[in-house]
Order: C-alpha cells, then structure tokens, then sequence
C-alpha cells in the first residue's frame, strides 16, 4: 500500500513538473521571438535619419525631375526597410543588415543628389540674376547662357548623375567669377548664422568604386565636408576618417565613418540630431566605398 501510494505520488510530481515546463516554453520561445536585435535596432535608427532627411529636403523634393526621380527612389527604399523590419524584427532570416547597408547607401546618394541639386539651383538663380542685370560682358554673357541652358536641361532629366551637376556649376562659376573657385565663394560669404539644427552631412561626392587591395591612402577620401542646415545654407567643416573600418581585401561595399570638427562659426549655434553623432557625442560624416 505504501509502495503504491509513493508511486502515485511521484507520477503525480512528475506530471506536475511537465505541465508547468511545457506551459513555460511557449512563452519563452514568444518572448525571444519578439525580442528586437541588434541589426533591427540599427536599422530603426537610420529610419529615424533617413526621415529627417527626406524632411529636410521637402521644398527640393518636386523643384526639377532629377531631385523628384531621387526623392521617389529614396522613398521606395525607406519604404522596403520599414517592409522587412516589420516582417522579421528578430532577423530570424539574417536579410536586416544588407536591409541597412541598402538605406545607408540610398541615403548617402539622397543627400548628395539634393544637395548637388540645390546648390546648382542657387547658382542658376544668381547667375540669371546678373545676366538680366547685364553685369556680365558680352563674351562672358554668350558663355553664362550656353551653360546655363546645359544646367537646366541636367536638371529636367532622370538619367543626370550628381556629378554632371557639380561640374556644370563649377564651370558656371569659373566664367562668372574667373578669379574665385567654389570653395572660396562659399566660404567668403561668412553668413550670419541664428541657432539652427543640422539636417545632413554631405561630402558632395560619398560614393568610390576601386579595386582589389587599394590601400585606405589611395582612397584619398575628402578633407573637407558640408554641414548642411534646416535653413539650407552650407558650411565646410573637417573631418578625419577611421581607416580601421575599411579593409582592401574585403569585397563589396564598406561604409567609411568620419569624425567631423564643428567650426568655431557654428559653436553654439546649431542643434545636432542624435542620428548624426558617432559614440563619443562628435559629428559623423559617412562616406560609401564598393572595393572589387
């Protein structure tokens, strides 16, 4: 008798224990699922600038065909990546990083399409300011026109690259003013700057294709990068590149981070968004290399 009710004792303590396990584990297994990780934390908050950007640049957004072609494919983009965080937050399938790296590389080419963009946009204004003006000669004038027929014609096609922009509006400015390159024009006009957030990091180019095995030095990344501002002016700023986040042996694309040097100019004067600061509180830049 005792044999029996010890037995019965011990299936009744074993049952007890299984049920209370088995109950256990599909709440475990939920909690895990549901669990963010870390690519879907990172890509959250290149959302959350990707967003900021595309705001920023919301008056540039319809201002010509090639700013409007860049605006929808970043909006495709952003829209893909809110897509796939929300299908897998727990990157089961492991597709979230090369979601990221695909809205990294988007909006480096946003922020660079629009800046290229709104800063031909502001030469052609002034350049057409002094043609009407007749400030020009009459040599100079033939040659303002011509260019500036060519801009506008960039600017009215899908298929014009970033650089064609910038290049017509150096060559705009070189016959404009032949003694003054861009950099000096930009920097000599010492704007006077209220407080005002910072809206994007732009290097005008952030994208480099080079072979197999180019060493950090030949990349020969820009010195020199623009904090652009919600009220849309530019200033030039240094930055130094990390050269322990790119490797020459590594195919594919790699993303280049920069530590930026805010200007005396804008101390004090500016807000910078969470998104924009690397782990130590300064200013990023982010420049784009594809090696191979």
């Amino acid at each position: 008798m005792k044999k029996t009710i010890a037995l019965s004792l011990a299936l009744t303590t074993s049952l007890a224990m299984f049920t209370t396990a088995q109950a256990a584990t599909p709440t475990t297994t939920k909690a895990a699922v549901a669990a963010p990780s870390s690519a879907a934390t990172k890509l959250e908050n290149q959302l959350k600038a990707a967003n900021s950007y595309l705001k920023s640049y919301s008056k540039e957004e319809v201002a010509n065909v090639f700013a409007k072609e860049s605006t929808k494919r970043f909006v495709a983009t952003i829209t893909a990546a809110k897509t796939a965080l929300k299908k897998d937050p727990a990157n089961h399938e492991g597709k979230l990083g090369t979601v990221l790296r695909e809205l990294e590389n988007r909006t480096l080419r946003f922020t660079r399409d629009m800046s290229a963009s709104q800063q031909l946009t502001a030469t052609l204004k002034e350049i057409n300011a002094g043609l009407k003006k007749k400030s020009y000669s009459k040599r100079t004038t033939t040659e303002l026109k011509a260019l500036v027929k060519k801009a506008e014609q960039l600017l009215k096609s899908d298929a014009t690259f970033y650089t064609d922009l910038n290049d017509v509006r150096n060559q705009l400015t070189e016959v404009a003013h032949p003694h003054k390159n861009v950099a000096q024009i930009v920097s000599s006009k010492k704007p006077a700057l209220k407080k005002q957030e910072i809206t994007a990091i732009s290097t005008h180019y952030t994208f480099k294709s080079v072979d197999y095995g180019t060493s950090f030095t030949k990349l020969a990344l820009p010195k020199t990068v623009w904090i652009v501002l919600k009220n849309k002016k530019e200033v030039p700023a240094t930055v130094v590149w990390n050269k322990k986040e790119y490797d020459p042996k590594v195919v594919g694309f790699q993303t280049i981070e920069g530590e930026v040097t805010l200007p005396a100019s804008l101390k004090d004067k500016v807000t910078v968004p969470k998104a924009m600061k690397a782990k130590n509180g300064k200013l990023r830049a982010v420049f784009l290399v594809q090696v191979g």
